[in-house]
């Protein structure tokens, strides 16, 4: 089982997941946009704000030594932040993994620094920028609350997942009309790739 964490503008989602399918879920005001409002544009007025909606959602169970996977724009921006910042040779942001103590350790210093002053701030975009503080305030609190083994990141999301199933469901209703229609004409693809000797039976010898 791995634990989910979907940092939008308006909310942190969290859910665990296992295997294909989903548990529970929980919605959290954490987004940065929210938070950026909420504190009135300070990153440590911000803190306080993550701290107590963290405290009362019980997540120290859900991710104690276990990984972590960070979706949402916000953290992919963080991920290319740390990477560019730590000479990482592949720019590939899906998978990246970073141990839990030195994410909390990377983020503890977004959260304190003047964004713009950062080295290698132009891996990032410049409208990503002014979330980063917020970004790292909540990853850093997921940290030191519940202690995850790792995080890893993934570019992929809610929206990537809905047109996967949506597309997956659209195939396998063109596949059963395709078979309703093989099957009403008497006609059998797999039969008719057959070699005749294995529909008919053997032929003497």
């Amino acid at each position: 089982m791995v634990s989910v964490g979907d940092l939008g503008g308006g909310s942190l989602e969290l859910i665990d997941v296992k295997g294909s399918h989903a548990g529970k879920g929980m919605s959290l005001p954490l987004g940065g946009l929210t938070l950026m409002d909420a504190s009135k544009q300070s990153p440590r007025a911000a803190l306080k704000i993550v701290r107590e909606t963290l405290s009362g959602s019980g997540i120290a169970k859900r991710l104690e030594d276990r990984t972590f996977y960070a979706v949402g724009g916000t953290f992919r921006a963080l991920a290319r932040l740390h990477m560019s910042q730590r000479n990482y040779p592949l720019k590939v942001t899906h998978g990246y993994v970073i141990p839990a103590r030195d994410a909390a350790d990377f983020a503890g210093l977004v959260e304190r620094a003047n964004t713009e002053t950062l080295i290698s701030i132009d891996a990032v975009s410049a409208a990503r920028r002014p979330l980063l503080a917020y970004g790292a305030v909540v990853l850093d609190e997921i940290i030191r609350r519940a202690r995850p083994r790792e995080i890893m990141f993934s570019v992929t999301g809610v929206r990537e997942g809905l047109l996967y199933e949506c597309s997956t469901r659209r195939s396998e209703n063109r596949i059963r009309c395709s078979s309703r229609r093989h099957n009403s004409t008497g006609f059998s693809p797999a039969r008719q790739a057959m070699p005749r000797s294995s529909v008919i039976g053997p032929t003497a010898s």
